[in-house]
């Protein structure tokens, strides 16, 4: 699967990775969010705008063919937004469907609420009213019930009200695709470290829009989207690390080169002073 977007060529996404993407440009970044929002939305059976999702193929794979999983992590009310809610009572409505016990007793309800309605009446001489017989709308008679959250969910912290979220929305019936925006939101360092390994559970495939050295290092794919649209070329930095140190006396290659394609992106000017890189040199 690829991303096209608001970068000169498709973005690799790989299932179970880490598939981090990060913009030198805040107008790029925004227009790909609006862009995946508007993606997530549609229901046209055929989609062309310039941010969407695409097989190996090309071929552009249609909105209802996906369920895209979009979570603001800097939004410290993820359980507020209607998605969450029509998410949540979906899942109760599944298990009266699929569950036998409960649709028995599912069965029973409706039964009874037909009978009680059967039975009222405003009858006179020269009128009566009573209720027409219609089908029960199981969306709406369960909208009438507020759930109760056995843990309050003020009480869970940021990763626990992530996999919540992430649990509520996840589809048995199509492919999952989460995206995360700016995960490094309200998590400490170890935290990020837990929130990963959480993700790597996961059986869908990611897409991590972030800023934070932590998840660009950890990164199993990565783009790093200059101002022009084209990214850091990480393969380069790597062949080039080669040639300059033998692959031995380097710990680990693959965050070296992230590590050196991140500095090229950021290009914070500390890097470059003589005096620092002496210091961490002999440090």
């Amino acid at each position: 699967m690829k991303l096209v977007g608001e970068f000169n060529k498709p973005i690799e996404i790989a299932k179970q990775r880490l598939n981090v993407i990060s913009f030198q440009n805040t107008s790029k970044l925004n227009a790909l969010t609006e862009g995946l929002i508007k993606y997530s939305q549609s229901k046209s059976k055929y989609y062309d705008e310039n941010v969407r999702l695409v097989a190996d193929d090309y071929q552009t794979i249609l909105p209802n063919n996906v369920n895209l999983i979009i979570v603001l992590c800097g939004d410290i009310n993820l359980f507020d937004s209607k998605i969450f809610k029509e998410a949540l009572y979906h899942r109760f409505e599944q298990q009266i469907f699929n569950e036998e016990t409960t649709n028995l007793l599912y069965n029973k309800v409706e039964s009874t609420i037909e009978s009680f309605l059967n039975s009222l009446e405003i009858k006179n001489e020269s009128y009566q009213v009573d209720f027409q017989s219609s089908n029960i709308v199981l969306k709406k008679l369960l909208g009438m019930f507020k759930p109760d959250f056995h843990n309050d969910l003020d009480d869970l912290n940021a990763i626990e009200q992530r996999k919540l979220f992430i649990d509520t929305l996840t589809s048995t019936e199509k492919e999952n695709v989460l995206v995360l925006l700016f995960p490094e939101a309200h998590l400490g360092l170890s935290d990020m470290k837990a929130f990963k390994k959480y993700l790597q559970t996961l059986n869908m495939f990611s897409i991590i829009v972030t800023s934070h050295p932590y998840f660009i290092i950890e990164s199993d794919t990565l783009a790093l989207i200059k101002m022009n649209g084209e990214p850091v070329n990480t393969k380069q930095i790597r062949e080039e690390l080669l040639l300059f140190k033998e692959k031995e006396t380097i710990t680990d290659l693959d965050k070296t080169s992230k590590m050196i394609a991140y500095h090229e992106f950021c290009q914070h000017p500390y890097l470059d002073d003589e005096f620092f890189i002496q210091f961490m040199n002999n440090y």
